[in-house]
């Protein structure tokens, strides 16, 4: 038994999925936004590739513009969010939205100038998307916010009330907004 899964291992590793040269480029550059490149190399990078401004990577489903904000890398989201092109409105492989990584990070800059945009980061693509949209997890952004006590995420969740949620939304366990913040010791 022990053979086979070993051989079943060794097999796996030995054929790759194979990967086309821009799914490796995208890999390779969104390790970057970790690293958080600076604004010129964004610039030079896309003006080089520019067919990755969207590029979805195949381990996290993550386009540049969501691999910006989860990193923190509040100038990448800047450039991204300043081009038309950038699509909004595209989900990492788990169904979060750039709404619900602003929220998650507690990026309230991030989180208003998705506001500012618009519908073009509020569209109805599909289901999860924009300030109110509920996850697969039953959860909307917001909620995400009061998951944690600090300034930085009690400022990002200021401005989802601001805009119009309510505390009374429905959680994913049927609690409302208010309830899970108090329960998360969120001190509003």
């Amino acid at each position: 038994m022990h053979f086979l899964f070993l051989f079943l291992v060794l097999k796996a590793s030995s054929n790759p999925i194979p990967q086309d040269s821009s799914s490796i480029e995208i890999e390779h550059f969104l390790s970057g936004f970790r690293s958080l490149l600076t604004l010129p190399e964004l610039q030079t990078h896309f003006e080089a590739s520019p067919s990755l401004l969207n590029k979805a990577s195949l381990s996290s489903g993550q386009t540049p513009l969501l691999a910006a904000i989860l990193s923190g890398n509040d100038a990448a989201v800047k450039f991204l969010l300043a081009k038309p092109e950038t699509d909004c409105l595209a989900v990492e492989k788990d169904g979060y939205s750039a709404f619900h990584a602003a929220a998650f990070q507690g990026r309230e800059a991030i989180l208003r100038r998705l506001i500012e945009l618009g519908e073009r980061c509020e569209g109805e693509r599909s289901e999860g998307q924009g300030l109110r949209g509920v996850h697969k997890d039953g959860y909307e952004p917001a909620f995400r916010a009061c998951w944690t006590k600090d300034k930085r995420h009690r400022e990002t969740f200021r401005v989802f009330i601001e805009n119009g949620v309510v505390f009374d939304a429905i959680g994913g366990k049927g609690e409302t907004l208010a309830a899970a913040c108090e329960g998360y010791g969120l001190d509003l």
